[in-house]
């Protein structure tokens, strides 16, 4: 079963995206927090990132940024979401084909398409 971290302060949001994982059979990990995202990823290094950019302790692109420079954790794919459609364009410029960008509210299809293509899995 592959693994799936999501990282994302809004408990409402990391519910909603936690049902729409679970549903389609991936195990989850949460973090609220950017440092706990770091500190959970070094440990259980999970198949994939459902990352907030905008969150407590460490930022999502901080949190990237250090997954990037850590050769052992730089191949994590990474689904970056925002409220913000600015600041996602920009991230997406800077992201790799390894990643996306998602803008909330996400619709739950889109999410798992992403996923999925990410993953290259289809369930």
């Amino acid at each position: 079963m592959q693994t799936i971290l999501i990282a994302e302060d809004d408990q409402d949001v990391r519910t909603i995206v936690k049902m729409v994982l679970e549903s389609a059979h991936y195990q989850i990990i949460e973090a609220d927090n950017g440092r706990t995202v770091l500190e959970i990823a070094k440990r259980s290094r999970p198949d994939l990132l459902v990352l907030d950019l905008t969150m407590p302790g460490l930022t999502g692109m901080e949190v990237l940024q250090a997954l990037k420079n850590d050769c052992e954790m730089s191949n994590i794919p990474i689904v970056l979401m925002s409220a913000n459609d600015e600041v996602l364009e920009h991230a997406d410029t800077y992201l790799g084909g390894m990643h996306a960008c998602l803008l909330k509210p996400i619709a739950a299809s889109d999410l798992l398409a992403t996923v999925q293509r990410l993953l290259g899995t289809s369930r």
